[in-house]
């Protein structure tokens, strides 16, 4: 007699386990209820960007996952860099560059796009005028305090950070376009972003 319980026992407990089994199946077939599909994979997700002014680094967001870091200059000890919470509404291929008002550019003249001794690079993040992200090739400044305020990295590297803050803040420019800008460092383009993308910088 109770080997005929025991085999209804094993039975009714092989049917159970299949029954649990079905919703684990379903979610296997169907990524978007997988647990943890939520974490944004990269190029995926809300685009914003971090700043450490100790560490001398820009830290680019998709979602919650970081996918990439730059080495960056920041503002000299009489020129800090600004710290808070903006947004990037516009992006400058081949800026201008016009002295601040400040006291240690009142000998210095505006510079036209492209111009050898403009400071501004390739491309500029504006967040909070006169202080933006901006290229340079003075590589060796990288990860120091260097600036006069505002954020250098690499020519190569804001050029691709400028087309995905572009794209993320609502406007899209084919690769054509862009090749188009960078062939003329003279050629100074704004693109104003109705999305701004969100910036944070601190100590």
């Amino acid at each position: 007699m109770w080997k005929v319980m025991m085999r209804i026992l094993l039975a009714v407990s092989g049917f159970l386990g299949l029954i649990a089994a079905v919703p684990a199946l379903a979610l296997a077939g169907d990524p978007v209820n997988q647990p943890g599909s939520a974490a944004a994979a990269p190029g995926e997700g809300e685009l914003r960007i971090e700043v450490s002014l100790s560490e001398r680094e820009l830290y680019e967001y998709r979602g919650d996952e970081r996918v990439n870091t730059f080495s960056v200059a920041v503002g000299q000890p009489d020129h800090e860099t600004v710290t808070g919470e903006w947004g990037i509404h516009e992006v400058v291929w081949n800026p201008e560059w016009i002295p601040p008002d400040s006291e240690w550019a009142e000998d210095y003249d505006r510079k036209e796009p492209g111009h050898t001794d403009n400071p501004l690079g390739r491309a500029q993040l504006i967040f909070k005028a006169p202080y933006s992200i901006h290229g340079t090739d003075d590589l060796e400044s990288l990860g120091e305090a260097a600036s006069h305020g505002s954020i250098r990295m690499a020519n190569d590297d804001i050029i691709g950070l400028a087309q995905r803050v572009m794209e993320a803040g609502g406007v899209e420019r084919s690769e054509a376009w862009v090749e188009e800008a960078l062939a003329d460092p003279g050629d100074m383009r704004s693109v104003g972003l109705p999305d701004p993308v969100p910036i944070i910088i601190r100590d």
